[in-house]
């Protein structure tokens, strides 16, 4: 080895600068390892994989966790997994493990389930991963494939790498071999050797004809009205996030932009929350837009900060994918790109708008101007979307209440509204599943137990495709912490009587 990392024990820097100093050297201790991004080290932190920064400073424990991290993963190891095992190590073993000298497995330590198995992470095959007996196979498969799903998107956004048959994910590969299993014990043959077509087929929901699992259609099967992938938007849902990250708030965030933007946000000092704010609205408010409009935007709110982030990180130019013969046509509703449906007819892709799904005439499109921009699909799936049931029961609170303190994004998203301070908070939710639901609030509420009366609306969409969503719901949630659930359209009565 011709490097010799104890010469950085006294190092320190900013994010930028590990950043960089990483990509120097991991390439050094790991042949064919690439550079890492900035987006790369913001996601293990929102996993865990490297603990937080002192202040904005960086340090040697957090050099030797990203380079340990960077060669577990060459040898096959997951995001998930690193998280579990790395994150409480001295600085020494990890550096040792980086360098190749000691074993993962044996500087770290395994699960008891494995360790005492002598196996390796891609060692554990199907039967110790199956000795769990509060995880079902189906319910295992299904989490593995939203693990595949995540890792696989991720390697687009991050790396610019389309996933192949020759190139799976490990945890994609993992899970489509547990599917396999599954098919097996049912007499039937293995539907899951494409990679292509079990991706396609994570577009429906599990409980649909085309899943040929007998599994996934049994009573006792709580996951059968999710899918993992945004058909429209091509990215994972809200519900294959939840079920990839075990449920942490902060992870689904962290993914999808939530980090950098507090990060920016935080420069503003006194002024943060109100930064915030104005950026998650302008964002409600524009599914397109252009450059100087978001320029503008920015000037406007003393944000000069914020005009790059919305640039590049939010929002893309508009690909001729987007384009229907070469002009843009928007939902009259929402504003949102529509997508042709028929000869003549287009239909809007947000789950949240009154017209999603409805045939929509193309009239009224337009060439896009040079500088037009769109929300990147995620981000019009995790932001705007949600923000039309957001933006609606915000501004009928501020008509129908002008008495009452009415707050959009509260203390930069403690809740999605709150009324008169603390007295009430609102967060509105668009989960598929009131099970994958109910299990999140199980294990926190977040900042929404700030509130005296803590309610979560869940968006109608969804309660019309799952008539017993609240109820069932109500069934789940066993946390201890009083919720009051309602629909979003049972908060706006609300607000109306409040009159």
């Amino acid at each position: 080895m011709n490097i010799e990392l104890s010469q950085y024990s006294e190092w320190s820097g900013s994010q930028d600068e590990l950043v960089a100093l990483v990509g120097e050297l991991s390439p050094l201790l790991i042949p064919g390892d690439q550079p890492i991004t900035k987006r790369t080290l913001i996601y293990y932190r929102g996993k865990g994989v490297i603990s937080p920064a002192n202040g904005k400073k960086y340090g040697y424990l957090h050099l030797a966790q990203c380079l340990a991290a960077r060669k577990l993963i060459s040898h096959g190891w997951t995001v998930s997994q690193l998280a579990q095992l790395i994150a409480n190590v001295d600085e020494w073993t990890l550096i040792q493990v980086a360098y190749g000298e000691i074993e993962a497995d044996a500087a770290i330590g395994l699960s008891a389930s494995t360790a005492s198995q002598g196996l390796t992470p891609n060692e554990v095959n199907d039967e110790a991963i199956n000795v769990d007996p509060e995880l079902p196979l189906p319910e295992l498969a299904v989490q593995m494939l939203a693990i595949g799903v995540c890792d696989s998107f991720n390697r687009v956004i991050d790396e610019h790498k389309i996933v192949n048959g020759n190139d799976i994910p490990f945890n994609l590969k993992r899970a489509m071999g547990l599917l396999g299993r599954l098919c097996i014990e049912e007499g039937k043959e293995d539907s899951f050797a494409s990679i292509h077509d079990t991706l396609a087929l994570c577009k429906l929901p599990f409980n649909d004809t085309s899943w040929p699992l007998s599994a996934f259609k049994d009573a006792s099967f709580e996951l059968g009205s999710v899918n993992l992938i945004d058909r429209d938007h091509r990215c994972p849902t809200q519900d294959c996030v939840e079920l990839a990250s075990g449920g942490s708030e902060a992870n689904i965030k962290e993914q999808f932009s939530f980090e950098l933007l507090t990060q920016l946000c935080s420069g503003f000092g006194t002024q943060k929350h109100r930064v915030y704010t104005s950026v998650r609205r302008f964002i409600g408010e524009k599914p397109v837009t252009t450059g100087r409009e978001i320029a503008a935007h920015a000037k406007e709110h003393a944000m000069a900060k914020i005009e790059q982030f919305l640039s590049r990180e939010v929002y893309s130019p508009i690909g001729s994918h987007i384009l229907i013969d070469e002009r843009l046509y928007l939902c009259p509703k929402c504003g949102a790109p529509i997508r042709k449906a028929e000869e003549k007819l287009g239909k809007c892709t947000i789950k949240q708008c009154p017209d999603y799904g409805k045939h929509i005439p193309l009239i009224d499109g337009r060439k896009p101007e040079a500088d037009s921009l769109v929300l990147k699909p995620h981000l019009l799936s995790f932001w705007f979307g949600p923000s039309i049931d957001e933006l609606a029961v915000y501004e009928l609170a501020k008509k129908l209440l002008p008495e009452a303190e009415i707050q959009l994004y509260p203390e930069s998203d403690a809740c999605d509204i709150s009324i008169d301070g603390y007295d009430i908070g609102i967060d509105i939710k668009s989960y598929s599943s009131p099970y994958l639901l109910a299990n999140t609030l199980n294990r926190t509420i977040g900042r929404l137990n700030r509130y005296a009366k803590k309610i979560i609306a869940v968006s109608d969409t969804s309660i019309s495709r799952h008539r017993d969503y609240l109820a069932t719901l109500k069934r789940y949630y066993n946390n201890e912490i009083p919720i009051e659930f309602m629909s979003v359209s049972g908060v706006k009565n609300m607000i109306r009587s409040e009159r």
